[in-house]
């Protein structure tokens, strides 16, 4: 997670997918993994896929409050009516 976290930092973005892939499988369970995925898919601009992964952080963690925020936080950068 760390070094996934340092190269999105560094919007190394295909690298820390990579490892965020890896915390993933390591830890399938846990919501973390998840909503870095979607961290570092939104800043390649793969919205699909960015969603899909919040979406995805709450699904394994329903009662994770972290999750449910960065969902809801996705939902207003790019759903808010005009």
């Amino acid at each position: 997670m760390y070094m996934g976290n340092a190269r999105r930092a560094q919007e190394d973005y295909r690298e820390a997918i990579w490892y965020f892939e890896v915390a993933a499988s390591i830890l399938p369970n846990e919501a973390c993994p998840y909503w870095c995925l979607a961290g570092a898919y939104e800043g390649m601009g793969d919205y699909r896929q960015a969603e899909a992964f919040y979406r995805k952080a709450v699904a394994v963690d329903p009662e994770n409050r972290d999750a449910k925020r960065r969902l809801d936080e996705w939902y207003e950068r790019h759903y808010t009516p005009d």
